[in-house]
């Protein structure tokens, strides 16, 4: 195994597995395919560089009101190693022998840290067949048994149940599309990484897919995937809401924020609507350091009005006379500004007159169309 972080002490403590499968052994390029059909799946360069986006967000920016980072698992494809305080650590391959090994240490820590927090992230080549499967980095080894070093994460997610950690998030970035080469085969059974049990449910949880069944998860290749991005940012803030004097960050606001800002930063991209399951509790996994700071979009109605002759528009938080112009762009203006109420003013120039308007800057994102006549 390959614990990267490994911080003892007598409080609660975050315990992060994360699995990035970027490169498949014996997938077509790998260092040693198979001469058969392995579901048509390729190579892969998002799943390393958002496994450790991921990972470095946890280590230096999650800020949990009870729990401080403790450990941190990591397994990676292509191999490469962690940059440490002791020094470059090399990470072990995600190979299905190794994410045994390490979900079962995992287990053990977080078994001994029951008002701890454990979080499981996944990044990789993922398919369905009536659950959904992860795919660990020697898939494909066996042309007779498909599903051989395939994982069922759904019931491993039921079966973290009968763990005395009490806060249990998955995060599962990953496609779900349905194979047909999988729908007709009768047999075949993926490694379940912990057996369920009879018992009641007694934990804060979910778990959260970077799509919903039968669809792919999406990526540009050389950066981090939407799906990871996108969690980050919600994680940080724009997954928040405001708890009297501080903003914090649950689960649910997690997922809302997600789906939201996945729909809302290219509109162009395919579809891809996050999916969870197992929802529980109500666990604050964030508090955030001051307010988030939201995406401010505004754009002019009718737009034709931006065309007419040079406009500008500023911002003064409610109650000050302190203006701040916005960066124009072609759709209108641009801005990152602290959650807070504002007073927005247009000036255009004839035939349209000026306009000004309250707004609320609120996570996960605010976009304001300003009529003009």
């Amino acid at each position: 195994m390959t614990l990267v972080v490994d911080e003892p002490g007598d409080a609660p403590r975050i315990h992060l597995l994360v699995i990035g499968v970027g490169s498949y052994r014996h997938l077509p390029g790998g260092a040693d395919p198979m001469r058969h059909d392995t579901l048509g799946l390729r190579q892969l360069s998002g799943p390393p560089l958002s496994a450790l986006a991921f990972t470095e967000f946890v280590v230096s920016r999650l800020r949990h009101p009870t729990a401080r980072i403790g450990t941190v698992e990591l397994l990676l494809s292509p191999a490469q190693s962690w940059a440490g305080r002791q020094g470059p650590t090399p990470i072990e391959l995600p190979n299905s022998a190794n994410v045994v090994t390490a979900f079962e240490a995992w287990y053990e820590r977080c078994e001994a840290d029951p008002d701890g927090v454990a979080l499981f992230y996944f990044c990789g080549h993922g398919v369905q067949r009536g659950t959904p499967l992860l795919l660990a980095e020697d898939f494909g080894r066996s042309r007779l048994s498909m599903l051989e070093n395939a994982i069922d994460i759904l019931a491993t997610f039921y079966g973290m149940a009968a763990c005395p950690i009490r806060t249990q998030y998955f995060f599962i970035d990953a496609c779900r599309e349905i194979p047909q080469q999988l729908l007709g085969r009768l047999n075949g059974t993926p490694r379940v990484l912990i057996d369920r049990e009879v018992f009641g449910e007694d934990r804060d949880c979910g778990l959260l897919f970077a799509t919903s069944g039968g669809h792919r998860a999406y990526g540009v290749r050389g950066t981090a995937t939407r799906f990871t991005e996108a969690l980050i940012k919600a994680w940080e803030g724009l997954g928040g809401r405001q708890d009297s004097n501080r903003w914090v960050v649950e689960f649910g606001g997690l997922q809302y924020a997600v789906t939201a800002l996945l729909q809302r930063d290219d509109p162009k991209a395919p579809s891809q609507r996050p999916q969870s399951y197992g929802l529980a509790g109500n666990a604050v996994l964030q508090v955030c350091p001051g307010p988030p700071v939201v995406p401010l979009r505004v754009a002019c109605r009718p737009p034709g009005a931006l065309q007419a002759g040079d406009a500008t528009a500023s911002l003064a938080r409610l109650g000050s006379r302190d203006l701040e112009p916005l960066l124009r762009s072609e759709e209108g203006w641009l801005a990152e500004l602290p959650a807070d109420v504002y007073q927005l003013d247009v000036d255009v120039t004839p035939p349209y007159h000026p306009a000004s308007q309250r707004i609320t800057a609120w996570p996960p994102y605010c976009d304001v169309e300003v009529p003009l006549t």
